[in-house]
């Protein structure tokens, strides 16, 4: 028995001395490997596979500044007028085609107001393909406010606060802008201008205590802000 247990002491003893050697030579396996000189890399330079530092850098130059937004300037009869019930704004702003080109606002509006609620308001968008367009724009605001405010004081609409019907107000309507239109003609003769280089639109308002008057030739489109905020084509 002595012997046999002397045997497998030996044996247990022989197993521990070999499992410790094992266990050494796996820790020593899994060490880090230490950083060698070939091995170090500088991450900010990674782009180039050997970085050279620059002695002497140059400064980053400085942002060119933006350029300066575009002066708006605004048509000389720009105004706003509260009278009665009614806030009348009205400008001519040129816009960036024309600024680019050289050209001058070929817009033009006017109001007026006459009395007892009744006032005229004139628009006239010059055309962009006509050379002097700004001008028969002015001549449509200037006449329009002119011969409307005549015909309201004849036919005594205003004095009697009462509206003519579609048929008469589109009678004397048409009547007073072919006038127009012959002042223009006569005026290119004048100066000697083709008629068609002083083509403009024309956009007619006038508010009454009663409604709306609204006349137009070409293609702009009138309208109106309600009391409630909502806008309304006429």
């Amino acid at each position: 028995d002595k012997y046999i247990w002397r045997k497998i002491m030996k044996k247990l003893s022989k197993f521990v001395e070999n499992h410790k050697s094992n266990e050494c030579e796996v820790n020593d396996s899994i060490k880090p490997a230490e950083p060698t000189e070939s091995t170090v890399v500088d991450t900010s330079q990674t782009s180039h596979p050997n970085p050279v530092t620059n002695p002497d850098p140059k400064p980053e130059p400085d942002p060119e500044p933006l350029p300066e937004p575009p002066t708006i300037t605004l048509n000389p009869t720009t105004f706003a007028v509260d009278k009665d019930n009614w806030s009348v704004i009205g400008t001519s702003v040129i816009g960036n085609s024309h600024i680019s080109m050289k050209l001058p606002c070929q817009d033009n509006c006017k109001y007026e107001y006459i009395g007892d609620g009744w006032g005229i308001a004139v628009t006239s968008d010059g055309a962009g393909s006509a050379k002097r367009s700004e001008i028969g724009s002015k001549i449509v605001v200037e006449r329009a406010v002119l011969h409307f405010k005549q015909l309201i004081e004849e036919q005594g609409w205003r004095k009697n606060n009462e509206l003519p019907t579609d048929a008469i107000w589109t009678k004397y309507a048409y009547t007073i802008l072919h006038k127009i239109y012959q002042e223009i003609v006569a005026f290119s003769k004048t100066k000697e201008l083709a008629c068609k280089d002083l083509s403009a639109t024309a956009i007619v308002i006038i508010h009454t205590p009663k409604g709306l008057l609204c006349s137009h030739i070409g293609d702009g489109r009138a309208g109106f802000r309600s009391a409630t905020g909502e806008w309304k084509a006429v």
